[in-house]
């Protein structure tokens, strides 16, 4: 034990001659006992001759302090708790445009949630989750998530393509970038391209020409969409 220790010390007050020998601090009578304090030479000569009680003062002072403030301190640590989880959990998850709720991309979403009773965790960090939300619906003009408090919000913009019916002009659909074909819908016109197909740029994707017997063709305006995952590179400078 460190020297520099000083103990707070109970005894009988029958012991009072033998405390007057020694160096002793802050003596008192306290419920027919005498309370002091004193340094680890006197509390160990003490100790060895008569009946001692005895803590280390830092000690003494700790516990004292727990005791005074104990449910003030449980009170405080269970509302940083509530906060942090509170700031961490996901009691809610929420399409911010109710007309794109989409049972298959929440129960997509339910492998990164981990669930321990009513709460939900992500497994996951929310760049890594958005990432691959939108290689898998890549049908989607946006597909997101955000967390705000406990909720967990799902942010969906659908293409909506609303060619001109009454457009005269006749034509076809080309790629405007390079990329591989995930997903098409033709209303008008033939498609000339498959899923998983790679196509170059200024390829023909849907083609307003329909042909008939006798190798003629009939010509109207296409009308469709095709959707390709692009891949492009952007330098910036800092």
């Amino acid at each position: 034990m460190n020297k520099l220790n000083r103990y707070l010390c109970n005894t009988d007050k029958s012991n009072l001659e033998t405390l007057s020998k020694y160096n002793i601090r802050n003596l008192k009578v306290i419920d027919g006992e005498l309370e002091f304090e004193c340094g680890i030479e006197v509390y160990q000569a003490l100790n060895n001759l008569i009946n001692i009680d005895a803590i280390e003062i830092g000690r003494s002072k700790i516990i004292t302090f727990l005791k005074k403030y104990f449910i003030t301190l449980i009170g405080i640590l269970l509302i940083i708790f509530a906060l942090i989880n509170l700031n961490s959990s996901i009691t809610h998850i929420v399409f911010s445009d109710p007309d794109t709720e989409n049972q298959e991309v929440l129960d997509y979403l339910d492998k990164y949630l981990k669930k321990v009773g009513p709460f939900s965790y992500l497994n996951d960090n929310l760049s890594n989750i958005n990432l691959d939300l939108r290689k898998t619906f890549y049908h989607y003009e946006w597909i997101g998530i955000r967390k705000n408090g406990s909720y967990l919000y799902l942010d969906i913009k659908e293409i909506k393509t609303q060619p001109r019916d009454d457009d005269p002009r006749i034509g076809s659909y080309y790629a405007s970038h390079q990329g591989i074909v995930k997903r098409y819908h033709v209303e008008k016109g033939i498609i000339l391209v498959q899923e998983e197909q790679y196509v170059d740029k200024g390829e023909m994707l849907i083609s307003g020409a329909i042909p008939k017997l006798g190798g003629e063709f009939d010509y109207l305006r296409a009308k469709g969409y095709v959707i390709a995952e692009v891949l492009q590179y952007k330098e910036f400078r800092i």
